[in-house]
């Protein structure tokens, strides 16, 4: 039986599928010329304006082919939070399979995270220990200019001498 909502569901898919293997093969880098990047910002826009399709099919599609691409570290990292904000915002989908697509997209964002770096617990262990001696040298100081006392008051401003 043809369906016409299923042939627009799958030309949207393929589509976006078009997109995504052109982003990540041939508009990804920092080579790219002004006309590259105006092209890349446009698949990257009809991409995002699909996350809001109404059929289920085409929104878990989409976010498959944004893993694609993050996986593929072809994202431009100004469109990191803006990505990572609309597959947050697809965990409240009413379909589960778009939820399980926008989780490994997240996953896929912890796994090729650019911000992250590979410190060891002891590259962190001496800052840790240099700020929480700022704090207990700060507490220390509170506990001795602390208002329990008519001198105490007066010492630090709390009432007018």
């Amino acid at each position: 039986m043809f369906k016409p909502s299923l042939c627009v569901c799958r030309a949207l898919v393929c589509v976006c599928e078009v997109l995504g293997e052109v982003l990540v093969r041939v508009l990804s880098g920092d080579g790219l010329d002004e006309s590259g990047r105006a092209d890349r910002d446009r698949f990257m826009d009809t991409l995002q304006e699909h996350l809001h399709d109404t059929h289920s099919y085409v929104r878990a599609h989409v976010l498959q082919v944004y893993t694609r691409i993050v996986n593929s570290k072809a994202l431009p990292l100004n469109r990191y939070s803006e990505v990572m904000g609309l597959a947050v915002g697809r965990l409240m989908d009413k379909s589960i399979n778009v939820v399980k697509s926008a989780i490994q997209l997240l996953a896929a964002f912890i796994a090729h995270n650019p911000y992250s770096c590979k410190l060891s617990s002891a590259d962190l262990k001496k800052p840790l220990e240099k700020e929480t001696d700022k704090l207990r040298e700060l507490r220390e100081r509170l506990q001795e200019n602390t208002c329990g006392s008519d001198q105490g008051l007066r010492a630090v401003g709390c009432y007018g001498a």
